[in-house]
């Protein structure tokens, strides 16, 4: 089907019969674009159309109530996923980027559908994911189901159970282990060949991440995958009228659990990607959290040894010709007997030009007179911390890349607003996730753990409180962080941030009514996939 570019690519053949979702990929010649035309979308007045409330997670994709798609051929034909800016420019001419999001229906619409009615309800299955029965019957006649087959697997860390039963209550499929590898997913899916596949819903319970491979798996084999709340099974569990509990046992619960869910979270390749981006903010929270600890170790170190190095650099101690010296010579007695050229050389190099050879010769003259400790032990633990430190920076920045790269393919309206970047706006999408979980922006502001705590007591009511800090501390942090990058980059959020201090707030109670407002912002704007508006 063409050259694929990029590593986060899955290909598509619509000769299989288990077609997989092209996410993106670029073409390698206009032959390839020619034989791959065919392809639908759904226009936004299509979409317009829909009765249903429903909203895609992440572009508040709506599927149409009608069976009109609309073709198109050429650079946007055959592209499954977004189309990249590249595609769009030379498609749209010179609009706009606020033009282009609100009247080019390619920026509303995650995945292009092929026109093969086969394979429709493969690749529509994502959208539907809070779309009861009776509607998905209404939607299109390719859905009309006659009975929902709901599968419960209880999750383990070596094996997993499974168990299935129908909307009427009959057991399809006893409970069954099957190992937590390939050979034991592939015997999952051989038990569920025999059903359909569009009545087929699985689900399993929040644990940790020993299930993680498995939605994944599942996925991208185009089921419909459930992650539920271990309260919701709970709560079914205490129904029954014997206090069991096993692997078996708990397959049906769960199923039953899933049966008596009015609105089920299907898991999308969206989902797929914020679960990726929450993982890489908390790593990268950690590792940041690590690379401080040594960093104040370091500093403890070269206190003894080398008490006044400390002065010397305005800068710190923490930058490359520090480091680069210390690798060196750890000790004040090995810089001291360091070749003048040799040591105006590594200062210059390592600080591109920064420190001169007069600096050099003041350092020099510095050791000589240091009182610091001559300790060949604390000398080992200097370098081997500076190693550590430095390793530590290399993988915050493949993290980095990482993230960046996820942001860059979704594409989300949140990199529109004016200070916030890709990492910064990657850990803000991955722990919000799907947006749609928040009726209203206070939860979502609860959720962050930035809205007011009460305090009231008989007639008393405080009038001024702390933030409640309870919820998702990376969220809080990241926002924390956007905020103070949006006061310096909007005149709105600037004024803002100056009424508060006005008010006699300090700098920190200002920002995080900054973020406060930030919240409402992201908010709106997720939900309704509109760019920032203010000025």
């Amino acid at each position: 089907m063409g050259a694929v570019s990029n590593s986060r690519t899955t290909e598509y053949s619509q000769t299989a019969d288990k077609p997989k979702l092209v996410r993106r990929f670029a073409f390698s010649t206009p032959e390839v674009l020619q034989k791959t035309s065919g392809f639908f979308y759904f226009t936004k007045k299509e979409r317009s159309k829909c009765t249903s409330p429903t909203r895609h997670p992440s572009t508040a994709w709506r599927p149409s109530c009608s069976d009109r798609p609309v073709e198109i051929s050429g650079a946007a034909a055959g592209s499954v996923g977004r189309i990249n800016s590249t595609k769009r420019t030379a498609i749209a001419g010179s609009v706009s980027t606020t033009e282009k999001r609100k009247a080019a229906p390619w920026k509303s619409a995650r995945y292009w559908m092929p026109d093969s009615p086969a394979v429709q309800p493969l690749f529509m299955k994502p959208f539907m994911r809070h779309l009861p029965t009776h509607d998905i019957r209404r939607f299109k006649d390719g859905f009309h189901i006659s009975m929902k087959i709901f599968v419960g697997i209880d999750i383990a860390k070596l094996n997993h159970f499974a168990a299935a039963i129908s909307s009427d209550g009959e057991i399809l499929l006893e409970p069954f282990k099957f190992t937590n590898d390939a050979d034991g997913f592939q015997l999952l899916v051989s038990k569920l060949e025999s059903f359909d596949k569009n009545s087929i819903i699985i689900g399993l319970e929040s644990t940790a991440h020993y299930g993680d491979n498995l939605v994944r798996y599942l996925v991208a084999e185009f089921y419909q995958v459930c992650v539920l709340n271990p309260i919701k099974t709970c709560q079914m569990r205490k129904n029954n009228v014997r206090k069991t509990k096993t692997d078996k046992v708990d397959t049906f619960v769960i199923a039953k659990t899933l049966m008596m869910q009015d609105d089920l979270r299907f898991i999308t390749f969206f989902d797929l990607d914020m679960m990726d981006l929450k993982a890489l903010g908390r790593f990268r929270q950690k590792t940041i959290k690590q690379r401080t600890r040594l960093k104040i170790q370091l500093t403890t170190y070269v206190d003894q040894v080398f008490p006044e190095i400390q002065y010397f650099f305005k800068s710190g101690l923490h930058q490359n010709a520090v480091y680069a010296l210390l690798k060196e010579a750890p000790s004040p007695k090995e810089i001291a007997s360091m070749h003048m050229t040799h040591l105006a050389n590594l200062l210059k190099v390592n600080s591109h030009g920064h420190f001169t050879k007069e600096q050099a010769k003041e350092l020099r003259v510095l050791a000589q007179k240091s009182v610091g400790a001559n300790d060949s032990a604390i000398s080992i633990q200097i370098t081997q911390t500076i190693q550590q430190i430095e390793l530590l920076d290399s993988q915050l920045e493949k993290i980095e890349a990482e993230m960046t790269d996820i942001m860059k393919f979704n594409d989300s309206v949140i990199m529109t607003i004016p200070g916030i970047g890709y990492i910064n706006g990657g850990m803000i999408l991955g722990e919000i996730g799907d947006i749609h979980r928040f009726s209203n922006p206070n939860k979502l502001l609860a959720f962050a753990g930035l809205d007011p705590s009460v305090y009231q007591s008989g007639n008393f009511q405080a009038k001024t409180t702390r933030m409640s800090k309870r919820g998702s501390r990376v969220l809080r942090y990241a926002l924390v962080n956007a905020a103070w990058n949006v006061v310096r980059n909007n005149a709105t959020f600037k004024a803002y941030y100056d009424a508060k201090r006005a008010e006699g707030r300090s700098h920190y109670n200002a920002l995080g009514h900054c973020a406060g407002k930030l919240v409402r912002v992201i908010w709106k704007m997720l939900t309704d996939e509109v760019e920032f508006n203010l000025e």
